[in-house]
């Protein structure tokens, strides 16, 4: 019954609320926007301070307890904190990060023997499997950020930018021109450097706005 659930909870709430927990984070929250402003300019320090304990300008009424320097930072809104990742051993966010990076040179790795192989074959469909890449690997990093911790959805969206942007920059512009012999980067042949990014231009200009049209992914 209702009764009984409501029972159970109740034991249960206060069967955790006598046991101890190491906080790692505190949130704080304000009348007014002038005490959050006032607060975090008094209690701003620098991240060597901080991890020293020393200096930083922070006078000991304004330290916990009189000798700690806190690292206060604004926080994201409620709705974009990770809740569930806020307590996560700095080992663990760390592997999770060096797994993601590792996955996301591999697909780079992947992606330039792609292109250079087929560049050097004289393949003319090489802007396409450029363009499409480009498309391609933004859903596959969503599956690969999901091995990262962060502890709100900021972090977790910079790092989705970040690699983004790499595979990005690399898989258009660095390969390319890595694969252009000097000669040939102001001439305008069809093999030359100028050509081929003008075909990769006109490529991403219709494959993406196409790929968004189908909706494939949903």
């Amino acid at each position: 019954s209702c009764f009984a659930k409501i029972k159970n909870l109740s034991r249960r709430i206060r069967e955790l609320s006598a046991e101890e927990y190491e906080a790692t984070d505190v949130f704080v929250t304000f009348e007014t926007e002038a005490g959050q402003r006032k607060a975090l300019s008094s209690l701003s320090t620098g991240k060597l301070a901080i991890a020293m304990q020393k200096g930083g300008g922070i006078t000991d009424d304004l330290k916990f307890r009189g000798e700690i320097l806190l690292d206060v930072a604004e926080s994201a809104e409620p709705s974009a904190v990770r809740w569930n990742d806020i307590a996560t051993h700095w080992q663990t966010r760390l592997r999770g990060l060096f797994i993601s990076t590792v996955l996301t040179l591999l697909f780079l790795a992947l992606a330039a023997y792609v292109v250079l192989w087929r560049n050097e074959d004289g393949d003319p469909n090489v802007a396409l499997y450029i363009a499409g890449m480009n498309v391609i690997f933004p859903l596959l990093t969503r599956a690969i950020v999901d091995y990262e911790v962060h502890a709100d959805e900021g972090g977790r969206a910079l790092s989705l930018y970040f690699k983004i942007t790499l595979f990005r920059w690399v898989n258009t512009a660095i390969i390319i021109m890595a694969s252009t012999p000097f000669s040939s980067t102001i001439s305008d042949k069809n093999e030359d450097l100028i050509p081929r990014v003008y075909t990769i231009f006109f490529a991403e200009l219709i494959s993406a706005p196409s790929i968004a049209l189908l909706d494939i992914v949903g």
